[in-house]
């Protein structure tokens, strides 16, 4: 009995002295179903046993299905970057090795973390830029942006307007990884609409991330007299897009289904799939993303039901950018008569046949069996293994031209100024309010009586 006491304690021991080799991921939320991110990277890591999911925010109540150590690692002035990460994996009680770091930026801290630990254990770091935080939206530092993008051994971004750009500004080379899909949904034939379903109901699915592309819809709808099916929710708190009474605006909200099988499925039986995005004008609220995000759902879409993609809004963002080069769908602007229009002509059977047979095409490049091990191959390398995905992103300029560098410039000087004119305005309306204004004002009313000069 003896004996077996101390062979356990000496397992115990050597099982200790062996440090644990561990990826780490990296990102501002929760990683779980409830949002694009999480999403995406549930699917490039299904086999997440040796995972340290970080995050800096608990933006969804702490609700974490992924990875096998989590942590929430905010900086402050207390300590260094280094020593609040060290200090937290730490506290995980075992010794660990960082093989390999994989950061999504929402944030300065989510950078700062990834630095403390490239710093730590040497380990390569990949940057994944899925939004924009620094370009068109200021919510990550430059000169932090600039650390992390130095010693960062890969650089990928979420679309081909992102990588562009982002490589424009830092003169460091940046690859495309488009948002994947699940294998497992991928239909073995390609699907045809339900006969029951109503060919002008077109669906959307999931949150809408603007509230003027929100507001903009309903009136659509309304107006256009086109029904829409929404298996998503007007009341969610977590996102800004939402929407009083739905229904009156010719919008019947389903809520969310439980499962993607489920979304699936149904996504299978509509002729169109309708996805909000910006119209990249000054009454963008969320420019940034119109222009530079693709978002998780339309790879989604195409990938596990084929059908036709109908994107509102400019033709210049890059969900347009995305269906219409792929041939996959169609961009129309938030107006009645071109709405209309372009829905009977999605529901033409040649038509119908045709975006779903290119969907399916190119389906195979945008699944997530294997997308995990080819980011991780990619960042051995330092560039990407294979050319799967830029291929689909063959740019036919040679980089971006002069106009849209001036409008980003332009655009990105307005959302400074509508940052800092609500400023200016306080500061002076506490003026009007002070002493010296006051008297400043007595003394013009005296100088008029008296003629002794004009106001100055």
């Amino acid at each position: 009995m003896i004996l077996k006491i101390l062979l356990n304690d000496m397992e115990r021991t050597a099982d200790r002295s062996v440090n644990v080799v561990v990826d780490v991921v990296v990102t501002v939320h929760e990683v779980n179903a409830l949002h694009g991110t999480g999403i995406i990277v549930q699917r490039m890591f299904p086999e997440d046993r040796e995972i340290i999911s970080i995050r800096s925010d608990d933006g969804y109540g702490g609700v974490q299905s992924f990875g096998r150590w989590q942590l929430c690692i905010k900086h402050d002035a207390a300590e260094t970057a280094e020593e609040r990460v060290q200090r937290a994996i730490a506290q995980l009680g075992e010794p660990m090795t960082v093989r390999r770091i994989l950061c999504i930026p929402y944030g300065d801290d989510d950078l700062l973390t990834a630095i403390a630990l490239h710093e730590l254990y040497g380990a390569p770091l990949c940057l994944f830029v899925m939004d924009d935080r620094n370009l068109l939206e200021m919510g990550i530092t430059t000169a932090i942006l600039q650390r992390a993008l130095a010693i960062a051994r890969l650089r990928l971004t979420i679309s081909l307007e992102m990588r562009n750009l982002y490589g424009l500004k830092f003169g460091l080379p940046f690859y495309v990884m488009p948002p994947i899909a699940c294998d497992s949904l991928v239909p073995s034939e390609i699907p045809v609409p339900s006969p029951e379903q109503t060919p002008e109901v077109g669906i959307m699915i999931g949150n809408v991330w603007s509230q003027r592309a929100m507001e903009r819809l309903a009136l659509l709808t309304q107006a256009s007299q086109v029904p829409l099916h929404w298996y998503g929710s007007s009341k969610s708190k977590a996102v800004p897009g939402r929407l009083e009474h739905p229904e009156s605006h010719g919008i019947t909200e389903f809520g969310f289904l439980p499962t993607e099988q489920e979304v699936a499925e149904k996504l299978r039986h509509y002729y169109f799939a309708v996805v909000p995005s910006g119209t990249l004008d000054l009454e963008d609220d969320r420019a940034e993303l119109s222009l530079l995000s693709l978002p998780s759902r339309i790879p989604f879409i195409m990938s596990v039901s084929h059908t036709p993609i109908l994107v509102l809004g400019s033709p210049n963002t890059a969900a347009a950018h995305f269906v219409t080069s792929l041939g996959i769908g169609l961009s129309c602007p938030y107006e009645p008569g071109p709405y209309r229009q372009t829905v009977q002509y999605l529901q033409q059977s040649e038509v119908q046949q045709s975006m779903r047979r290119k969907a399916s095409q190119v389906t195979a490049s945008f699944l997530g069996a294997s997308s995990g091990e080819w980011l991780w191959q990619s960042l051995t390398l330092g560039k990407p293994v294979d050319d799967r995905y830029e291929k689909l992103f063959a740019d036919p300029r040679l980089g971006i031209d002069s106009s849209l560098k001036y409008l980003l410039g332009s655009m990105a000087e307005m959302k400074k100024a509508h940052v800092l004119v609500p400023q200016l305005q306080e500061r002076i309306a506490a003026m009007k309010t002070s002493k010296f204004w006051q008297l400043r004002a007595q003394w013009f009313r005296f100088k008029r009586l008296f003629g002794l000069g004009e106001d100055e």
